[in-house]
């Protein structure tokens, strides 16, 4: 390729040379970077399938007849490691997880020959993932057609909010006109069984996909109730759970709005909770209580911060490449002008985080309560081969200044909650603190004026 000639001047020649051989620097380090990164996914796929292989193998070797593992339950161990070697969130090595694969079948299976193969794989690809983050997780079949329904909004529930307790979970909140509340459970219960599957040592994601299902399916449940020194038995029938996530109200001459979680539907059902309450007059401020608000959607937590704050940023994320995808609000300016406070704790997590990390690092609110949960990476959801599904981290959160969501969020004020004295004493201190920022944003009004 030519520089060309013909009635140009030397000057203009030269000009339309250098910006051809840049041309050609630019496609071939584009050339250079999409073969590289082919490269990449060809070297990943083929460790994972070595892995595969290998575990194979090794169980062959420890079975008395040398049975090999079929083919198809082969392909989901594959399919599991290659995804994580192409996408987690840090560098795996191959020979790590195949090592994890295998303690952990030595752990459960001391004679595989008398295993069959799907459960040595189910236990292999558990091995895999315990060198991850506990937000990495294997669906079977039945798991991930839960999941999705739930993701969907489509699953029958209970009406209940739970937290982690070592017998199985503990009752956190029964919500009104639920089958849960009709069934007589009480906050403080304890469920230890579910459909008679014990669920002592089992994680809260697998309990709520135990709990949920299909609406108008019956789920019978054993509960440890501490205040009687009793256990129950109740048979609950699912229902669709239709909640709303955001709540509000006045109080004195301040708003407290209340997000339990973030849905497809919570920013919009923000936006319509302001207008009702601010038809009543204008607010000195508001507190925005994010307390016990496990996190949801990425997207409405990122709409919510939009609607309090000014253009600008809101989070970022990073991949194990370092490649970062910032979220900025859309609004040029913010929908609500008065002081705030968030309450946060130790039960705000993920989305709850966002919003509270934006608020903080753009001063536009004063955080009360306690360090908040500290969960701040991406999980995105891969669908495997005979409908299974694997859920993997491959981002981490970041605030707008950089501080990562992981470590926690620390109020600016902390507050503990005694709950041996009557009242919120987390929600007195906000609203303290409310007044005297709403106090002086008069006075600057006022000297404005002047």
């Amino acid at each position: 390729m030519g520089c060309g000639g013909g009635e140009m001047g030397v000057e203009t020649r030269m000009k339309v040379c250098r910006l051809k051989k840049m041309l050609r620097y630019i496609l071939l380090l584009s050339l250079l970077s999409v073969w590289s990164c082919s490269a990449s996914v060809w070297q990943d796929d083929r460790l994972a399938r070595r892995t595969a292989e290998a575990y194979a193998g090794w169980l062959a070797t420890r079975r008395d007849d040398h049975r090999v593992i079929g083919d198809e339950d082969l392909r989901t161990f594959q399919e599991v490691a290659s995804y994580i070697l192409k996408y987690y969130v840090e560098e795996v090595d191959a020979e790590d997880l195949l090592q994890a694969a295998k303690e952990k079948a030595l752990e459960l299976h001391k004679d595989p020959t008398v295993v069959d193969d799907w459960d040595l794989v189910k236990t292999g690809i558990e091995g895999m993932l315990s060198v991850l983050d506990k937000y990495s997780v294997f669906f079977d079949a039945e798991e991930n057609r839960l999941f999705d329904e739930m993701i969907q909004g489509e699953f029958g529930g209970l009406g209940i909010e739970i937290g982690e307790h070592e017998r199985g979970v503990e009752v956190k909140r029964v919500l009104a006109s639920t089958p849960a509340e009709r069934s007589g459970m009480e906050a403080g219960d304890v469920i230890v069984e579910a459909g008679g599957e014990d669920l002592e040592g089992m994680s809260t994601r697998g309990v709520v996909l135990r709990l949920r299902g299909k609406k108008g399916t019956e789920v019978l449940l054993k509960v440890w109730r501490p205040s009687e020194h009793r256990a129950l038995s109740m048979k609950i029938r699912r229902e669709v759970i239709q909640e709303r996530s955001v709540e509000g109200e006045w109080l004195d001459k301040n708003l407290w709005l209340k997000i339990r979680d973030f849905h497809y539907k919570t920013s919009g059902e923000l936006t319509s909770m302001m207008a009702s309450l601010e038809e009543r007059g204008d607010a000195r401020g508001l507190v925005l209580d994010l307390r016990g608000n496990r996190g949801g959607s990425f997207v409405q937590s990122v709409r919510v911060s939009d609607y309090f704050l000014d253009y600008g940023m809101i989070v970022f994320t990073e991949d194990r490449n370092k490649k970062r995808f910032y979220a900025r609000g859309e609004s040029p300016d913010r929908t609500f002008h008065r002081p705030m406070v968030v309450l946060i704790d130790e039960d705000s997590a993920s989305a709850s985080e966002i919003v509270a990390g934006a608020m903080r690092d753009r001063d536009r609110a004063v955080l009360v309560g306690d360090k908040s949960f500290g969960k701040g990476s991406v999980q995105n959801k891969y669908n495997l081969s005979r409908g299974m599904g694997l859920k993997l981290t491959t981002q981490h959160y970041y605030t707008p200044l950089g501080h990562s969501v992981n470590a926690g969020i620390v109020p600016d004020v902390e507050v503990e909650d005694d709950p041996d004295r009557e009242g919120d004493e987390q929600l007195e201190a906000a609203l303290g603190i409310l007044e005297k920022l709403s106090t002086y944003s008069r006075d600057e009004e006022v000297r404005g004026e002047g």
